[in-house]
């Protein structure tokens, strides 16, 4: 199935990406910067790269002197003359290298031109990013076109339907083989009030209701969640017959048949990004009540050291940390990353605190 790119350009970078990151140890060069999507200020880049990389040597070759530091920088100095890498980019480019290894992200974000270099890849610019994603199924479905399709901020990709059925004509004859449709009352039924004889209302209910028992077959496991774009009136027998599914409560009301991939997607992510800001706010409770149980803590120096020791299960940093963009947690985001944390980022906590940590024990 094609996967489609919804910002031009972009190379999304998931929870993965950070854990293949921080496995590798230092010396790690991070160099971020602004970039263009087009037009004269294209050709820029190489010239604001070029110093970049020459802050990079000179902190390289003080203070990791038996490190080559041309080998480590050499993919990156391979970019300068580049003219087709330059030619596609996003808002801002992130690039990180160290011994035998090298990963660039284009993002759509501009970055502020920064160079790092430490034991481990510096993080912080790159997780308002990853904690603004979700994973997330999308079902648009008409009587006459079913879709299927699995997403993210930054892709969409079309799935098979496998058993669910394509639109009503292919249940053609569902009453001789599913005849206790005809008769199974369903919350929400439109009846003759909206026009429809029975035959068409029961096929139309028996439709939806064999998509929600084959969607509750294939997802009830899944953690992703699911958005239906479909009328309103849909959306009730649907989703009563998908009790294992984590249906977001708000669909993308309509007729989804004339939305092409791109369309569904922009319609569809707001209604998942509002449920980022609830993860958000969940992890502040969790953070909140494992505080009054003594298992979190929000002071830095203890944070840095249960990060060490494998302690922390979820790290939440403020807005203020990414916005001041210092090195302070970066050990302590690599530790929790490598033993399995999650990091999340909230915009603030209580009592000004730049930093809380949810402990496993």
């Amino acid at each position: 199935m094609t996967k489609h790119k919804i910002i031009k350009h972009s190379d999304p970078i998931s929870p993965s990406d950070l854990d293949e990151l921080v496995r590798h140890t230092g010396p790690i060069v991070s160099i971020y910067m602004p970039t263009h999507r087009g037009g004269r200020e294209v050709q820029d880049g190489p010239l604001q790269l070029r110093p970049l990389v020459e802050q990079a040597q000179k902190e390289l070759e003080a203070n990791y002197p038996d490190v080559a530091a041309d080998d480590i920088l050499s993919p990156v100095t391979a970019l300068l003359d580049s003219s087709r890498f330059w030619q596609h980019l996003c808002d801002g480019l992130a690039i990180f290298a160290g011994n035998g290894f090298a990963r660039s992200f284009r993002l759509d974000t501009s970055f502020k031109p920064r160079v790092v270099v430490e034991d481990t890849a510096h993080l912080v610019p790159l997780l308002p990013t990853v904690a603004e994603n979700l994973d997330f199924i999308l079902l648009a479905l008409s009587l006459n076109k079913v879709r299927l399709y699995e997403a993210d901020r930054f892709a969409i990709t079309e799935l098979p339907l496998g058993d669910i059925p394509g639109s009503t004509e292919e249940l053609e004859g569902f009453y001789s083989r599913e005849p206790q449709f005809q008769h199974q009352g369903v919350p929400g039924r439109i009846g003759a009030a909206h026009g429809h004889g029975p035959r068409e209302y029961n096929t139309r209910d028996g439709f939806l209701q064999t998509i929600g028992k084959r969607m509750q077959a294939r997802f009830a496991a899944a953690k992703e969640p699911l958005v239906i774009a479909a009328v309103s009136e849909y959306f009730t027998p649907l989703t009563s017959e998908m009790p294992g599914v984590t249906v977001l409560g708000k669909p993308v009301a309509g007729n989804p048949d004339q939305l092409n991939v791109l369309q569904l997607h922009e319609a569809a992510w707001p209604v998942v990004a509002a449920e980022t800001s609830k993860r958000h706010q969940v992890n502040k409770d969790r953070l909140g009540s494992a505080i009054g149980a003594g298992n979190a803590s929000t002071d830095l120096d203890e944070i840095k050291e249960s990060a060490e020791i494998a302690r922390i299960d979820t790290l939440l940093l403020t807005d203020q940390v990414v916005q001041a963009d210092t090195t302070d947690m970066d050990q302590a985001i690599a530790a929790t990353l490598r033993f399995g944390g999650h990091v999340d980022i909230v915009p603030a906590l209580p009592d000004g605190n730049a930093a809380g940590a949810i402990y496993r024990f």
